[in-house]
């Protein structure tokens, strides 16, 4: 009695566990190919049962079925030929990627509108995978870039040199309201196709006053809640950021 398994593409070999009196031969571990199993004899009636592990490699997108199909054959006549083949499909997961994004200037003072490099970061880990690198930063905020109003100097836009370690936000708020959140949003896409996102915040006070400061702190633990629970995605009301006009010779 033999048994034939020939991996599916996109896994490789992990381990097999055989009933008593086989013998197979694999592939080695981390390898595609063949399984071939063998026994002197099979009884008419009994079963065998064989556990093999596959590894599903990285960039086997989310969703994707993969089948694998076993064979059997016998040395001698066989009257069903019909039910040696059997095919079992498995439905992947894969987990979006991890990332961990974060600023070293959380809150920007003075209010000077000059544009400030926040020192953006963020780490991925993607599993057993390599981690991916970042795919995109996206800057939203409660107000948008400045327009030119009457009688007072306006520079715009408020975000610029979109990346780790560039990023540049400005210093700037509109003193008749209650502080500015600026939110923002790391991506990066594994090699399966699936996305994750990471949040940090940047706040500039209405004010220097504590009260101020704790007031503009609560709006951003809410805005990154908020874009946590909603794939990345800004509250309402809130703007892109950086697709102002140019505006002003603090660029």
């Amino acid at each position: 009695m033999k048994l034939e398994d020939n991996l599916s593409g996109g896994t490789t070999f992990v381990s097999i566990s055989i009933p008593s009196g086989w013998a197979c031969t694999t592939p080695q571990v981390g390898a595609a190919g063949l399984i071939s199993c063998n026994a002197v004899s099979l009884a008419s009636g009994a079963t065998a049962t064989f556990t093999v592990v596959l590894n599903i490699g990285c960039a086997v997108s989310n969703a994707s079925v993969i089948n694998n199909t076993a064979t059997v054959r016998s040395a001698t006549p066989d009257p069903a030929l019909a039910n040696n083949a059997s095919t079992a499909g498995v439905s992947v997961s894969n987990t979006p990627p991890k990332v961990t994004a974060a600023v070293a200037t959380a809150s920007p003072w003075p209010p000077d509108s000059s544009l400030i490099n926040v020192g953006l970061s963020a780490t991925t880990s993607d599993g057993a995978c390599p981690a991916p690198a970042v795919s995109s930063v996206q800057v939203w905020g409660d107000e948008d870039d400045q327009t030119p109003t009457s009688g007072s100097e306006v520079f715009s836009p408020d975000a610029k040199d979109f990346g780790l370690g560039t990023l540049r936000l400005r210093a700037e708020r509109v003193d008749s309201l209650d502080g500015r959140v600026y939110l923002i949003v790391v991506r990066a896409t594994d090699t399966g196709g699936a996305t994750g996102f990471g949040t940090a915040t940047v706040v500039v006070p209405v004010n220097a006053s504590p009260s101020a400061s704790s007031s503009v702190a609560a709006q951003a633990a809410s805005a990154k809640a908020y874009a946590e629970a909603n794939n990345g995605n800004p509250p309402p009301g809130y703007f892109v950021i950086g697709d102002g006009p140019t505006i002003g010779n603090k660029q």
